[in-house]
């Protein structure tokens, strides 16, 4: 996937590893399922941030929250890679910018609030999108290793039936016992119809071994 980033990035404005490797995901997802495809990415993204000073303009004093919101990107009419990432990336940007935010924020309290009134809750995905949740940036299992640093794994629920997770993956006992971490490395999962779970992953090493070889 770092290559695949590094080729879009030398013809497009820069993207993120995140933007490339769910644009590919998408791309392998829809050459399967045809008849029902993926035409819409909603991104779970966060407004937390290191500077206390600068979250904190984002809530009230003493509440407490997940701290999120929701970007939706149409892809039906982005057919490659390279479109879809750059689109993303755009799009996040674009949300980031402190007014975009600010409303973003708004609408998704309001929202909220009023679900919650209804005893509603808000849906999480849609038919024909996927719900992408980057949380590779996190080393869960070793923050939370109850006493086992190095050898916890951590394991995510999926919420929905196209929830596409990006995490760091979990270390691997080897035969003599010793564990391995995948340095660098992304996990990234997506539920699949029965049956092709197999076929999407050969086609995903023959994607990647053609890309090695075109470098």
């Amino acid at each position: 996937m770092n290559r695949i980033h590094q080729e879009t990035n030398n013809s497009l404005s820069r993207v993120s590893v995140q933007d490339t490797i769910v644009a590919y995901a998408v791309n392998l997802y829809n050459s399967f399922i045809i008849n029902d495809p993926i035409t819409t990415v909603r991104f779970i993204l966060t407004y937390r941030r290191r500077d206390p000073e600068e979250s904190s303009s984002y809530r009230d004093a003493n509440n407490v929250g997940n701290g999120i919101y929701f970007l939706e990107v149409p892809v039906a009419e982005l057919p490659g890679l390279a479109d879809k990432a750059s689109a993303f990336r755009k799009a996040i940007v674009h949300s980031r910018e402190r007014p975009n935010l600010e409303a973003l924020i708004s609408a998704r309290s309001a929202l909220g609030f009023e679900m919650m009134q209804k005893r509603q809750i808000m849906p999480w995905s849609v038919p024909g999108m996927t719900l992408v949740n980057g949380l590779h940036h996190f080393d869960y299992a070793e923050e939370a290793s109850f006493g086992y640093p190095g050898r916890a794994q951590a394991y995510y629920s999926s919420c929905c039936c196209r929830y596409l997770t990006l995490t760091k993956p979990n270390p691997v006992q080897l035969a003599d016992g010793s564990w391995k971490w995948h340095v660098g490395d992304v996990g990234v999962g997506i539920p699949v119809p029965d049956g092709l779970k197999e076929k999407m992953l050969q086609q995903k090493a023959q994607d990647m071994e053609g890309l090695l070889h075109s470098f």
